[in-house]
């Protein structure tokens, strides 16, 4: 949805257009805004929660919802514990329209990385091929992302 109005407060979107301003003011006029997603982080008690939020009309007939929740890192280690991932996108054509993140550790680097991947026309079934560091304190070989662009791939088959 490009030029629509929002209210998004946070400090990132105020920087980014006082950087474009600046330098369109100072005749720099290659420095152009391209727009925001609202990337955000909470915190609740022990639990963090991002949520990436860009909002489809119609999402019940024109979106697929994927959901999954695996062990942040390598089921066998002693503190693994589940991160939840959510992603709405659309049937047709795969971009990601909608992404939250919620878990004790590790949920600011997925929904970075979605971020990024969003900026760039990444699709849901582009993040088969995302690539991420692997330890088994920090991550599983198949990473979360990596499993949502698996199962994209089998639901969008499905509408096909």
């Amino acid at each position: 949805m490009k030029d629509r109005r929002v209210n998004v407060a946070l400090a990132w979107g105020a920087h980014r257009l006082a950087f474009v301003i600046s330098n369109q003011v100072s005749g720099n006029g290659s420095v152009r805004f391209e727009g925001l997603l609202g990337t955000n982080i909470m915190r609740f008690s022990i639990m963090i929660l991002q949520v990436l939020a860009y909002l489809k009309k119609n999402w019940k007939t024109s979106l697929i919802l994927l959901s999954i929740t695996p062990k942040k890192q390598a089921g066998y280690m002693a503190d693994s514990s589940p991160i939840r991932v959510r992603i709405y996108a659309h049937k047709e054509d795969g971009r990601i329209l909608r992404a939250s993140v919620v878990g004790t550790e590790g949920v600011d680097k997925r929904i970075d990385i979605l971020a990024a991947h969003i900026r760039l026309g990444g699709s849901v079934t582009d993040l088969t091929n995302i690539e991420v560091a692997y330890s088994p304190p920090y991550s599983s070989p198949k990473s979360v992302l990596n499993m949502l662009g698996y199962k994209a791939i089998e639901k969008m088959n499905e509408y096909r």
